[in-house]
């Protein structure tokens, strides 16, 4: 049965849009910037990956693209998160006078987001090692839809 997109990307979100708000209520403008850049400047490269595939493109159109995401999400989510942005508020916000429950918040919704973008880029190496990528795009319809479509 094809894997519809479910609970890691409605977490991914939820906890996304937590720790932006937090951030901004907490007036934790910088750092929060720096989690929004480093865990969406690859969507643009996910969109033109997804879009490639779509369209069935060939193989040396959409692979260049898929491996410059994957090693876009390397840099980013991987590497720079624990190297940039964990130090900030791992170590560093525990110094400016914030509350005990906000901080342990703030550190957990962003040490869910790095596990699931470990999680994700787990899923980027399958893709690439089972040759996944080279498959026909598949239609992904929920169980509900497949529903409705029965009953028309």
């Amino acid at each position: 049965m094809p894997r519809t997109q479910g609970l890691d990307t409605a977490l991914h979100h939820a906890f996304s849009l937590a720790l932006l708000a937090l951030s901004y209520s907490l007036e934790l403008l910088r750092v929060g910037l720096l989690a929004h850049w480093l865990l969406t400047a690859t969507a643009p490269l996910l969109s033109a990956s997804k879009l490639l595939h779509c369209l069935d493109a060939p193989g040396r159109v959409k692979k260049p693209f898929f491996v410059l995401y994957g090693l876009a999400v390397l840099a980013t989510r991987v590497l720079l998160v624990p190297l940039l942005l964990l130090p900030c508020t791992l170590r560093d916000l525990w110094r400016v006078p914030l509350s005990r429950p906000a901080a342990y918040a703030a550190n957990g919704f962003l040490l869910l987001l790095y596990g699931i973008s470990l999680f994700w880029f787990g899923r980027l190496i399958g893709i690439w090692v089972t040759g996944k990528l080279d498959s026909r795009p598949q239609m992904v319809v929920s169980p509900e839809v497949q529903r409705w479509q029965k009953h028309e």
